[in-house]
């Protein structure tokens, strides 16, 4: 990466994390209105299915949260290694990766929801 590639980078990638999460959040808020509406029917094959359901999609929020605070810290340390501390460039450059993996596994959890 380049000097600005380092800092940049990252910050690139966070609207498009928070478009995932608004999008994932509205189906996690229909998927509360669905199993309310289920609530009666404790052991029912359909609320075990949304149960299911509920926590990949709560897993893809919390992997889509962390990795926007790990590409944020990437940007912050990319910043830093680039001014300060040359010999750190690998670090912003491996949270980037981290974060972009974790937003692989989030649209994953996120897939397989909506194929249950």
């Amino acid at each position: 990466m380049n000097d600005a590639g380092i800092w940049a980078a990252p910050l690139l990638l966070i609207p498009a994390v928070g478009l995932r999460i608004l999008s994932t959040s509205a189906r996690f808020g229909q998927l509360h209105e669905e199993l309310r509406r289920h609530k009666d029917q404790r052991g029912s094959l359909a609320l075990k299915h949304l149960c299911r359901r509920a926590s990949l999609i709560h897993s893809a929020l919390v992997s889509f949260y962390t990795s926007v605070a790990v590409l944020a810290l990437a940007s912050l340390l990319g910043t830093l290694a680039d001014r300060w501390f040359k010999t750190l460039n690998w670090l912003p450059q491996m949270m980037t990766f981290v974060g972009a993996a974790l937003i692989l596994f989030s649209a994953t959890q996120g897939r397989l929801a909506a194929n249950l």
